[in-house]
């Protein structure tokens, strides 16, 4: 547990520095940020925060929903928790509102993951191991023409310099079915296919999922489209380590290690060269802005503003997308076109406060026994680190669009139909003796 506390410590003060950054430096004084500074009052709350974590957070990857209560976590509950402590544009009433929601919302995801119900689904094909990777090859070749043909491939785009151009273009150009495609392609598809490539070593389909990425990250400039790869293998090779023939817990989360890698190396990049290209992509992206927006909902709902818990079904009936997000992205600041996309709890939050926070944690924690169903008669090593992505999506954006738009829905039939051997279906793999993801299964505590 006292490493879980650490890392959760490490990754609240990576968020602090980041808020602080963010309110002092120029470039961003656009962005308006009112930074409070950490005096006692924030620091006993970081502690709190940590400790809580650290007793709910998972030791190891041994199921999806392992890898995606740490996305949550990281993405959703540390940054909300921090702008509460140090955003002090809004009353403090508002942002403990925000943040003890946040913290409630997970302990009852925690809860409905740890005590619910665990599914047994009819097993899907049953072939062999070489089945899974043709079929993996063959749908990894069908959405990288697809994505090719519809989209095209930029040669100047290899770059994170004007992704936001790219991404305004792509935006522009880019509609219909060909939105939804292109989002599974690399949300989806690619990581399935990488870490299948990993999993029965065959450098092909590794190659082939990078292909993919580079495809859209090219057009689209969206950020995820390297980073979603980056984390598909690490992920698979910490499943891997995890999940080893001797099955000890190890004393330092890797999953944890490698959110403070990520997270922490881009703010390094900042401290010694003065260069805040990767702090902004990356770090920015996952440990502070997802803070200030949880509190911005807050704010919005706290003014009387929430559309209600039908929001959901109005925006599909009214094809109206995620104009919930636009809308608080006006409310936030008129002068600035924005998306103010935000995790399942902040929309929980805003459509129905306590009750809504509670509803929407446990129709995720739903999700997230789903696809442990899944998992449970397939190998650990692929559809921990697949599934376990895609659920971690619910991290980032509303629930409703996850389902459809970012493939959650996609990735669990994916998940499911895909072919794939109960045991050694000839192919040498040692991670086949490792049986499926509940053979046994470790606390998470």
């Amino acid at each position: 547990m006292w490493s879980r506390f650490w890392i959760v410590l490490v990754l609240s003060v990576l968020s602090i520095l980041g808020t602080r950054y963010m309110a002092t430096s120029s470039p961003y004084a656009y962005e308006n940020w009112s930074y409070g500074g950490v005096g006692v009052a924030a620091m006993l709350g970081v502690l709190l925060l940590s400790v809580v974590l650290a007793a709910l957070l998972p030791a190891r990857l041994h199921k999806p929903s392992s890898l995606a209560l740490w996305f949550v976590a990281v993405v959703a509950v540390i940054p909300t928790v921090v702008s509460s402590l140090t955003y002090v544009r809004l009353d403090v009433e508002i942002r403990a509102y925000a943040s003890g929601l946040a913290l409630l919302g997970y302990i009852v995801l925690f809860l409905v993951v740890r005590h619910g119900p665990m599914l047994r689904l009819p097993k899907g094909p049953i072939e062999t191991n070489r089945a899974m990777v043709r079929w993996s090859a063959i749908l990894g070749v069908v959405f990288l023409v697809f994505c090719f043909a519809s989209i095209g491939f930029n040669t100047s785009g290899l770059s994170f310099v004007d992704v936001y151009v790219r991404r305004s273009e792509y935006a522009l150009n880019v509609t219909g079915l060909t939105v939804y495609v292109v989002q599974w392609a690399i949300l989806v598809v690619a990581p399935l296919v990488v870490i299948v490539g990993c999993q029965f070593r065959r450098g092909s389909l590794v190659v082939l999922g990078l292909a993919i990425g580079l495809v859209v990250f090219s057009v689209s400039g969206q950020k995820y489209a390297a980073v979603t790869l980056v984390s598909s293998f690490a992920f698979w090779l910490i499943t891997r380590r995890d999940n080893a023939a001797n099955r000890q817990e190890p004393r330092i989360p890797l999953v944890g290690l490698f959110f403070v890698l990520l997270l922490g190396i881009p703010w390094l990049v900042l401290y010694f060269s003065g260069n805040d290209s990767l702090f902004y992509l990356i770090t920015r992206r996952v440990l502070v802005s997802p803070g200030r927006l949880s509190v911005e909902y807050a704010y919005y709902f706290w003014e009387g503003n929430s559309p209600g818990l039908l929001a959901p079904i109005h925006s599909l009936l009214n094809g109206s997308g995620d104009s919930l997000s636009v809308t608080i992205g006006d409310f936030i600041d008129p002068t600035v076109s924005m998306n103010a996309n935000s995790s399942f709890l902040s929309y929980g939050l805003v459509t129905g406060g306590l009750f809504g926070v509670l509803l929407y944690s446990l129709l995720v924690g739903m999700l997230f026994i789903l696809a442990d169903g899944i998992a449970a008669t397939r190998p650990v090593g692929v559809m921990v680190p697949f599934l376990g992505i895609t659920m971690g999506v619910l991290a980032e954006t509303f629930l409703h669009t996850s389902l459809l738009t970012h493939g959650v829905v996609f990735a669990l039939l994916l998940g499911w139909l895909i072919p794939v051997a109960t045991a050694d279906g000839g192919m040498e793999d040692e991670e086949s003796a490792q049986g499926s993801a509940f053979s046994e299964l470790p606390s998470t505590g």
